[in-house]
């Protein structure tokens, strides 16, 4: 495109707008009118696809921009009209517009106009803007429109910075889900809603469907990318592939939540996520000499949403204070129960009530492998890796730090030069506080794999013969509920399992016989660690 091309598509473009001002007074919707105008000065001189995101007349919705802008096949940003004279400064609106900017702030890479002003903004801070007055100004309004054409995500270098940059896309792409669930009852995300609530989340409202969507669809791909060499282009086929061997359920989930049905009704904000997703380098995922998965979850929930990261208890334990845990539970085995290898005795299993991303397993293994060392020599961690993961057990609620936890424990087992169990890790999302005699799910087709997960983690609360608990335990969410609903989510917990289980006086005797000091009527609450030692058969 040459600088002329340019001059006087702006020259055409300034007296289209004087007459669509002139039409639009007194319009319901004038901004409707900027459309085919800044569709047509973007498309045909700059060389991009403008993807127009029609509202029904009158809608009120807030969740998309009015334009999607496409640079070489990639989603590069929005444009949101506003009426003529309204100006492009979203800080001085009010009402509807400024509930708008609220949401639309945490975009990367977005420009308001009403036609005459232009201001580009990435991450809610202005970085340019241009009065258009007369065809003299095309030039600066041109390199406008190449910086808004040229942005590419500022690629994260370590995991911290990947939590902070992933968070604001994720909450616009739950912010879409939420406000598409809400207006369109019938559409297909309303649709999915209900078949989480029966299959997945059955305490979960609108607002927890679309957190629990927008968290499948980052950690789903995010995940697959830390498996990926980064060779070829992260696509959903690919993710699914990578995704199958070892992580079957998030696979199962990440297929269903991808139909073509659903990304429609919400597609600008999950093609924004994908773009960024695809941008990060893979050498993130593989930073050595330290755990870089610790804080990530905790990282990113503070920088995606403080107020649930403190309506669900997403706290993690200093690592210090968890190695000493660890080391307590190790000399207590060796001392008490005279076994020298401590935790990685054949018959210590290990369950982690509320995994979280998996820090108390992770310390666990590291604490087991090192015992290993120290009795048979270094070579034989990589040996004893599978067989001790094969004994830790753990259940989360949580989608997001379920994926990361599955990621940090299969990093750290191969790491270690040994293999993943065949049936895979014993890392199971679901619920702690759900009654082990709860129904079981229907296993449907694409819910499957979720009634596996949630039949073996019955099993597991059940039937396995656990020696340790170790962890924070499962956070109350049931508080100023009904009786028969705080009996069926942690009821069985606090007052014991009904017969044929063992009570949790069985749990906690030897523990108190030990000298621990847990409390007989208050297991749970009195301590933020839950620590409790079962003799196990044949010990």
């Amino acid at each position: 495109m040459t600088e002329d091309t340019w001059v006087v598509s702006v020259r055409k473009y300034l007296s289209e707008l004087r007459r669509v001002q002139a039409l639009a007074q007194g319009e319901a919707e004038p901004e409707a009118q900027l459309i085919p105008l800044v569709k047509g000065l973007l498309e045909e001189p700059l060389g991009v696809r403008v993807v127009i995101e029609a509202r029904p007349k009158g809608d009120t919705k807030v969740g998309k921009p009015d334009l999607g802008v496409k640079h070489q096949g990639l989603l590069v940003g929005f444009v949101e009209l506003k009426a003529p004279g309204k100006g492009a400064d979203p800080e001085r609106y009010r009402g509807h517009d400024r509930e708008q900017w609220e949401r639309f702030r945490q975009l990367p890479n977005l420009v308001y106009t009403d036609g005459r002003d232009f201001a580009l903004f990435r991450e809610g801070e202005k970085v340019r803007e241009v009065r258009l007055a007369s065809e003299g100004d095309a030039e600066v309004l041109r390199e406008l429109f190449l910086d808004f054409l040229n942005w590419k995500p500022l690629v994260p270098r370590n995991p911290q910075e990947l939590a902070r940059f992933l968070a604001p896309l994720a909450r616009f792409l739950r912010e879409a889900v939420l406000e598409e669930v809400r207006e369109n009852p019938k559409g297909e995300l309303a649709r999915l809603r209900e078949e989480w609530r029966k299959n997945l989340l059955p305490e979960g409202d609108e607002r927890v469907f679309a957190d629990a969507y927008a968290q499948l669809i980052t950690y789903g791909f995010l995940l697959a990318a830390a498996l990926d060499s980064g060779e070829e282009p992260l696509y959903l086929e690919r993710a699914l592939e990578l995704l199958e061997g070892r992580y079957g359920l998030l696979m199962e989930a990440l297929f269903v939540a991808n139909h073509p049905r659903l990304l429609a009704e919400i597609r600008p904000a999950y093609d924004l996520l994908r773009r960024a997703l695809r941008a990060v380098d893979p050498s993130v995922f593989h930073v050595h000499g330290v755990d870089p998965w610790l804080y990530f979850y905790e990282d990113f929930l503070q920088a995606y949403d403080p107020d649930l990261r403190k309506d669900m208890g997403v706290y993690y334990t200093p690592v210090p204070v968890v190695r000493a845990m660890v080391r307590l539970v190790d000399e207590a085995l060796k001392e008490g129960f005279g076994l020298a290898e401590g935790l990685a005795h054949e018959k210590v299993t290990v369950l982690d009530p509320a995994m979280g991303t998996g820090t108390f397993l992770l310390a666990t293994l590291e604490r087991a492998l090192a015992n290993v060392a120290s009795l048979y020599g270094e070579g034989y961690r990589g040996q004893y890796a599978k067989e001790v993961a094969s004994r830790l057990h753990g259940i989360e609620l949580m989608v997001g730090p379920y994926a990361v936890a599955q990621l940090r424990l299969s990093q750290a087992v191969q790491g270690e030069g040994g293999s993943l169990p065949e049936e895979g890790l014993n890392l199971y999302l679901a619920d702690t506080l759900e009654a082990p005699e709860a129904p079981p799910l229907e296993q449907v087709f694409f819910y499957e794999r979720l009634a596996e997960e949630r039949k073996r983690a019955a099993e597991l609360k059940r039937d396995k013969p656990i020696l340790v608990v170790l962890g924070n335990p499962p956070y109350d969410r049931v508080e100023g509920e009904s009786e028969e609903e705080r009996e069926r989510k942690g009821g069985w917990v606090l007052k014991g399992p009904r017969e044929p289980y063992p009570l949790m006086e069985d749990f906690l005797r030897p523990a108190r016989e030990a000298g621990l000091g847990i409390h007989p009527q208050e297991p749970l609450q009195s301590l933020r660690l839950l620590l409790a030692l079962r003799p196990v058969e044949g010990l």
